[in-house]
């Protein structure tokens, strides 16, 4: 399977992946879930993968990028990643709406990571959201 994405690397290279995973964001910057603001800690953790100075070529965002299935917290998650200085590619996790999800990060510039053909999701419910997305991802 051929995968979507292209990352720009001489041939034979090897790929350092920064992965970034439920961050659980909302709508609001003030929000919390299970007494963790989670726009906070998002930021945190970007401020502190900032400040490590580590080498990394892609960050992907594995899911459950958003609490509240908002635009706005997925426009919330794209402007935090735009701090970093390379591609972000994402794969949808059981809290995320994917309709808002895709539409919010396109607009950003995040492409979903997927494979052309072949790929299944064997269980993947936003809890009361039944979508057509879920047959189609």
């Amino acid at each position: 399977m051929e995968s979507l994405f292209k990352l720009p690397m001489a041939s034979g290279a090897r790929v350092r992946i920064l992965q970034i995973t439920d961050t659980h964001l909302f709508a609001g910057e003030h929000e919390t879930l299970l007494g963790v603001n989670t726009f906070h800690s998002y930021r945190a953790v970007l401020d502190a993968i900032i400040a490590e100075q580590h080498p990394f070529d892609l960050v992907v965002a594995t899911g459950d990028l958003a609490q509240d299935h908002s635009v706005a917290a997925y426009q919330n998650f794209a402007k935090g990643i735009s701090r970093l200085p390379v591609p972000c590619v994402w794969l949808p996790g059981n809290h995320d709406f994917q309709p808002a999800m895709f539409d919010a990060l396109a607009e950003a510039g995040i492409a979903p990571f997927k494979t052309g053909s072949g790929g299944r999701t064997l269980a993947d419910p936003v809890a009361g959201q039944p979508s057509i997305w879920r047959t189609l991802w």
